[in-house]
């Protein structure tokens, strides 16, 4: 099954939030997220952007991605506000 994800960009890192949904993130620090289970993507921003190289879901609902510039996150509330 193909997806599309509105992006050039290609995605480098991915993990399931505590709440189902899916997190992925594209080398330009651009995160893309997913409430139904894949089917569609709808773009958040962490709280600072560059290029991701992992990505881990924390127990707080939120993110952690990590780059050569240092840590990111994709909080809670940041996240809730693409619903």
């Amino acid at each position: 099954t193909r997806v599309r994800v509105d992006t050039r960009q290609s995605l480098t890192a991915g993990t399931a939030l505590v709440d189902g949904s899916i997190l992925l993130v594209d080398e330009s620090g651009v995160g893309w997220l997913s409430r139904d289970d894949g089917r569609s993507f709808g773009r958040v921003l962490p709280t600072q952007q560059f290029p991701f190289l992992a990505l881990q879901a924390s127990a707080q609902g939120g993110a952690v991605a990590v780059g050569m510039n240092g840590i990111s996150f994709f909080t809670p509330d940041t996240l809730s506000l693409s619903r």
